[in-house]
């Protein structure tokens, strides 16, 4: 199991392939998605099926599975799901440069910086294989790239070169890379550690482009040399239509955000004012979720609760909202009541992995068997929970 820890949640990636939302303390919130299981035999069971990378970028998490599969998400909005694939070797460690931009590497050393939303991809084969750690420095705009040996590629995400042994160390073998505010921490696994200042980075880059561009002049280096960027941005300029704006003039605020998520609207004084406030609903949201209060986050979301294009997050604090209540009335023996609130939960989302969790552990503290005819049969559309509420909302 692997754990990301930002400054709002913690991701965690299980060895069976999920990938979990939670509070800062682990609190559950969500399962965002799971990778394909593979069959195999139980000595490769962990192995093939477990989450390898976490990386996430404002309201975006990235994450990797055997075989060199990477889903991205918005876990906000959780209106879309993105695979990419660019070998079928396991990646093994992620991170983001911005939201349209994304750095992968693969044990076998290869180095893909993605476009999120495109199909645009640069390779880099380095000299180095399990990969384990890529940190971007903004402000040198390069990706150090670490594994287990005793120096760090750097790939310069601006000019789109690379050298292989930018930083090379005597200490050992590196175990990990950190930012701490002007500096970078290098730990060796002989529990060495190592700080090199922002200033002698910035010195060893200079280094590196000025015998770069020597090597150019002179001709020894015979290839031909383009400079290319690979921070990917979004190039083309959106139009709002007019819907939008008639929408927001008429107070239809499920249709302002339906039109957002359908066009990738951005970057306009009012896109950006509906999105913070749909961020801060959620948020409250999520605390009434985990107290049980299903009634104060439907109030709460008002006219935001049927969004079609965001339905999987309301669904998964509506969900969450029924399995906190499950869970205090089992704590305080209101078996009857747990009872009814287990069964209206499958009547509204289906059985489910948590439910069926929430069912085994109400079995064996009540003693009392929950009826469930025919798990196949209840397993249903995550947006079943609509036709209720749109009827009672």
């Amino acid at each position: 199991m692997i754990s990301l820890l930002t400054k709002e949640y913690k991701f965690i990636g299980t060895d069976n392939g999920r990938v979990l939302q939670c509070t800062q303390n682990g609190d559950f919130l969500a399962r965002l998605f799971s990778f394909r299981f593979i069959a195999t035999n139980s000595s490769l069971l962990k192995k093939k099926n477990k989450v390898y990378a976490l990386a996430h970028f404002d309201t975006l998490i990235a994450a990797s599975g055997y075989g060199g599969e990477i889903i991205l998400q918005d876990y906000l909005k959780r209106n879309e799901k993105k695979t990419i694939y660019h070998s079928k070797v396991t990646v093994s460690a992620l991170c983001f440069i911005n939201a349209t931009t994304l750095v992968s590497a693969n044990y076998d050393g290869e180095v893909f910086i993605s476009h999120t939303k495109k199909t645009f991809f640069k390779k880099f084969i380095t000299t180095k294989t399990d990969i384990h750690k890529l940190l971007y420095i903004a402000h040198l705009q390069i990706v150090l790239v670490a594994s287990k040996d005793n120096y760090l590629t750097m790939i310069d995400i601006q000019d789109g070169k690379i050298d292989h042994k930018f930083l090379f160390f005597t200490h050992g073998i590196v175990k990990d890379i950190r930012l701490c505010q002007q500096e970078l921490h290098i730990l060796f696994t002989n529990n060495k550690k190592l700080s090199i200042s922002f200033t002698t980075l910035e010195k060893k880059l200079q280094e590196f482009h000025d015998d770069f561009q020597q090597k150019l002049n002179s001709g020894y280096i015979t290839k031909r040399y383009t400079k290319e960027s690979l921070l990917y941005t979004n190039t083309q300029t959106l139009t709002i239509p007019q819907e939008f704006f008639d929408a927001y003039e008429k107070n239809n605020f499920t249709l302002c955000y339906e039109l957002i998520d359908r066009y990738s609207l951005a970057d306009h004084e009012i896109v950006t004012l509906l999105e913070k406030h749909y961020r801060y609903k959620i948020k409250e949201c999520e605390e009434f979720a985990q107290y049980g209060d299903a009634k104060k986050l439907i109030q709460t979301l008002n006219n935001l609760l049927m969004i079609q294009t965001r339905l999987a997050k309301t669904g998964d604090l509506l969900r969450l909202s029924f399995l906190k209540q499950i869970t205090l009335f089992e704590e305080k023996a209101s078996y009857d009541k747990t009872q009814n609130l287990i069964y209206s939960y499958i009547d509204l989302f289906g059985y489910d992995l948590e439910i069926a969790k929430a069912i085994h552990h109400f079995e064996q503290k009540s003693n009392i068997s929950i009826a469930i005819f025919s798990h196949q049969q209840d397993r249903v559309s995550r947006t079943l929970w609509c036709s209720y509420f749109h009827h009672t909302h």
